[in-house]
């Protein structure tokens, strides 16, 4: 498609760790993930991160647990102090900034019918 920074113009995508396919699962689970597509088809503020959230539960409702999610393929990289000394850190997303995954994942990927798109040999 030309690139990440090709396909970042028209798609973006964000893994939320420990979510399930419909919501669910160890981590934070929710976000407004809707609301930005529409300020992007509708504005063309295209996201650059999203927040997952994960409820208190109970009648007071609240948020137990929020992380930044940021467009693949940065991680979010927690900066913050020592949840230690300060257990409510992790909880505020300025303690967080993008960065490059440790691991660097290959996404250049051969596709068989690359040759029929591209620029055509000359015939004899």
């Amino acid at each position: 498609m030309g690139g990440q920074q090709e396909l970042d113009k028209f798609a973006r995508l964000f893994m939320v760790p420990g979510m399930g396919h419909c919501g669910g699962g160890p981590s934070p689970n929710t976000s407004e993930l809707l609301l930005q597509m529409v300020a992007w088809v509708e504005n063309g503020q295209a996201p650059e991160s999203i927040v997952a959230r994960q409820g208190a539960g109970g009648r007071g409702g609240g948020v137990a647990l929020q992380r930044p999610v940021y467009r693949y393929p940065l991680v979010a990289r927690y900066v913050g102090p020592d949840p230690a000394t300060n257990p409510n850190a992790p909880n505020d997303l300025a303690n967080f900034r993008p960065a490059e995954p440790r691991v660097k994942h290959v996404d250049h990927l051969d596709w068989v019918g690359a040759s029929w798109l591209g620029p055509k040999a000359p015939r004899n």
